[in-house]
């Protein structure tokens, strides 16, 4: 009679965790996006472009990431503010971005059409900076907080899905940096893409 018991109790846990699983699959639950910011080649100039140096000039780029705003796609007409809540705290701290591509996380993402992405920098991990370059023209670094932007189109479904994002273009505004104008103009003035 123990015996049963225990085979009916196993059956029954059996039974739930199917039950969990096939429910967690279900349309309209938040899925998982894999973040990451793609490969880059800094140059210096046209030249470098046609023959690489062996050296980039960007030696290092730090950011503290506080927040992550996906926006949806949509018209004024149809954006509602109490279906379209955007914001998704991402607080993954500090990361060094890196030639070969950098994973951020992953983050759970409503389904929908999404055309910008924004990534919010401040000084709350540690550090005394939201973000810091480091190039061929020294050491440079702010507090202020910073929204860095990327624009395309990404279509949230209900399965684990992977965004890379092109980090091409803010790479290069931030390889010639000299410190003349304000870092967080320069980070904000340009856009990535996905």
């Amino acid at each position: 009679m123990k015996a049963r018991i225990l085979k009916n109790g196993y059956s029954i846990l059996t039974a739930i965790a199917i039950l969990t699983l096939v429910g967690c699959g279900q349309n309209g639950s938040p899925n998982g996006v894999t973040l990451s910011f793609g490969t880059y080649v800094a140059q210096n100039s046209f030249f470098e472009f046609l023959i690489p140096t062996a050296h980039a000039s960007v030696s290092d780029i730090r950011g503290c990431f506080k927040r992550l705003r996906f926006k949806l796609d949509v018209n004024e007409d149809s954006w509602d503010p109490e279906i379209s809540e955007d914001n998704i705290d991402f607080s993954i701290g500090e990361v060094s971005l890196t030639s070969g591509g950098t994973e951020l996380g992953t983050v759970s993402v409503p389904e929908g059409v999404y055309r910008r992405l924004e990534f919010d920098l401040e000084d709350d991990c540690g550090t005394d900076y939201a973000l810091k370059v480091s190039n061929r023209n020294g050491d440079f670094t702010t507090s202020d907080r910073i929204t860095i932007k990327f624009e395309g189109q990404f279509i949230a479904e209900d399965s684990a899905q992977q965004l890379n994002l092109a980090v091409e273009d803010i790479i290069g505004a931030l390889t010639n940096y000299d410190g003349t104008d304000d870092l967080k103009d320069i980070a904000e003035g340009t856009r990535g893409s996905f």
